[in-house]
């Protein structure tokens, strides 16, 4: 069984789900998430809460999306469309395989190599 994510272990999936330019409302992009990647979650996993009250696995994927809002990776459109902008795509396609987001710097953890956005 896999562990839920860490709100950093969601923004490689957030934008895969998004790098075909296509743009979807906030529940859409959820749901995609979490069937494309966090579907082995079991039904206690999906179902476990904050001490809030939200859903978990969607506090972090909401939280991933922040951070890359924050940086400049998502573009946010009206009150609930995101579309993922030519950088984010062009760093998704040359660092998918350890992508670290600190502010406006992309670290590759194979090389330590800053690219400033």
């Amino acid at each position: 069984m896999i562990e839920i994510p860490k709100f950093h272990e969601t923004f490689i999936p957030i934008l895969k789900v998004l790098e075909n330019g296509e743009t979807l409302n906030t529940r859409e992009l959820y749901k995609l998430v979490i069937e494309k990647f966090y579907s082995e979650l079991s039904k206690d996993q999906l179902e476990q809460q904050t001490k809030s009250g939200d859903t978990l696995i969607i506090n972090r994927i909401a939280w991933g999306k922040s951070y890359l809002k924050k940086v400049v990776l998502l573009n946010f459109r009206s009150a609930e469309w995101y579309v993922l902008l030519e950088k984010a795509w062009l760093i998704l396609i040359n660092h998918s395989h350890c992508l670290m987001l600190r502010t406006q710097v992309v670290f590759s953890n194979s090389t330590m190599k800053k690219t400033t956005m």
